[in-house]
């Protein structure tokens, strides 16, 4: 699977989709504070953890949903 950039460096298959006339979504963790990405209030308890979900559109390649978990922000090999 690809991801459009900024959330990944590879993209390319969700802007070329968009620009056949397909309505793109992309989900992904989110690992950072996306500055055009809201707080869709939507939220699921697995366990004891929260997931909560937010919403960004670009005009290229489509719309992003992003799935934030506490341990999206924890650096790579921190995860208990």
């Amino acid at each position: 699977m690809t991801l459009p950039n900024p959330l990944a460096q590879t993209g390319g298959l969700p802007i070329a989709l968009a620009d056949r006339g397909h309505r793109v979504y992309t989900i992904a963790p989110r690992y950072d504070q996306y500055h055009d990405a809201w707080d869709t209030s939507v939220h699921v308890n697995i366990g004891d953890d929260s997931v909560g979900f937010f919403h960004t559109q670009d005009k290229g390649a489509g719309t992003y949903i992003t799935a934030s978990h506490r341990h999206a922000y924890l650096p790579a090999g921190s995860v208990r």
